[in-house]
């Protein structure tokens, strides 16, 4: 997936500093909040919880004044790259909790521009419509169909077996009107990345027609709606751009230090899309829902998803776990 912005990506980042400062602050006060614990200069490291529990109440002698040196030593160890997440019981001086916020606030920063630009991204495929007649776009589509149907030839731009696919229609270019490029290149991640759970879940389908419904459609569309969620609105640009920046809670969660140093925003927003095909199958057949309910489900989705992400997860993997454990 290329992630490269396009040539009014720079122009927006110049424009959405402000946005991106009152974004980083919440973040930094997200970080601030669940890591000092006390704010006097004098605060000093000092032994969690479970170690004071290990030695007891009673503890005294020299056997127990060595274990408790042993054991605050390698508590001491643990704390030469401080973790900033309270539930792993870290305790921090203060000096080493500024240095480490100074430290999260660049890191965020630099991300917070990688997940604008992929915003750019978004929207310029948004409004770009797939083509036959562009190679990329056509060596997508054979990719989709090579890694779905592997032992099956390729059928060429317009035939039925592109419904066996979860298209519409015969020519499945017409089904990327409502997406363009993001829901061809969605479509491309998931089958690359996902193969054999994309092919369990076309294979699996209700073998009455009504409860089917066509899978690639629906990742079409819920590649638009999840891009809505970077403040992605349609394809025109917003004047409050910036704010819908500052404000979104998966830009937030793209830009945590914790559980994506090595992963680009595009490969997180294109997993995050993988998962909610998933979860969206399950409760599709679950329900046995039909066609016309296709809206209603999709739009509970969405809420539970803005649910996940009111809660500002500390991992971006949170994330993915609390939509399949609810999947």
């Amino acid at each position: 997936i290329h992630t490269s912005s396009s040539e009014g990506a720079d122009n927006s980042a110049d424009n959405v500093v402000a946005g991106t400062d009152r974004a980083t602050n919440v973040i930094v006060s997200d970080v601030t909040s669940k890591v000092i614990r006390h704010h006097s200069p004098s605060f000093r490291p000092r032994e969690t919880p479970n170690t004071l529990t290990t030695l007891g109440p009673n503890a005294g002698g020299l056997k127990h004044i060595k274990m408790h040196q042993r054991i605050r030593g390698s508590i001491l160890d643990k704390l030469e790259r401080p973790h900033l997440d309270s539930s792993q019981g870290t305790w921090m001086d203060r000096k080493c909790v500024l240095e480490n916020l100074k430290d999260q606030r660049l890191a965020c920063l630099e991300r917070l521009k990688k997940v604008l630009k992929l915003r750019s991204q978004l929207r310029q495929d948004l409004k770009t419509p797939v083509d036959w007649n562009n190679p990329k776009h056509e060596q997508m589509l054979k990719s989709i169909w090579s890694q779905l149907e592997p032992t099956t030839d390729f059928p060429g731009q317009k035939h039925q077996l592109w419904k066996t696919l979860g298209f519409q229609g015969a020519d499945p270019q017409t089904d990327f009107r409502g997406g363009g490029l993001l829901g061809l290149r969605a479509l491309a991640f998931w089958a690359a990345h996902h193969p054999d759970i994309a092919r369990k879940i076309l294979d699996t389908q209700p073998a009455e027609v009504q409860y089917q419904y066509p899978v690639s459609t629906a990742g079409i569309a819920i590649s638009a709606h999840l891009a809505s969620f970077l403040g992605v609105k349609g394809v025109t640009l917003s004047s409050s751009e910036g704010e819908d920046m500052a404000t979104s809670p998966l830009a937030r969660a793209m830009s945590r230090s914790h559980g994506c140093e090595n992963l680009d925003p595009s490969v997180l927003f294109f997993e995050l899309f993988s998962v909610l095909m998933k979860v969206l199958d399950k409760r599709w057949k679950a329900a046995k829902a039909t066609y016309f309910e296709f809206s209603k489900i999709l739009d509970s989705l969405k809420d539970e998803l803005k649910t996940i992400l009111a809660r500002e997860p500390f991992h971006f993997s949170t994330i993915i776990k609390q939509l399949l454990v609810k999947a």
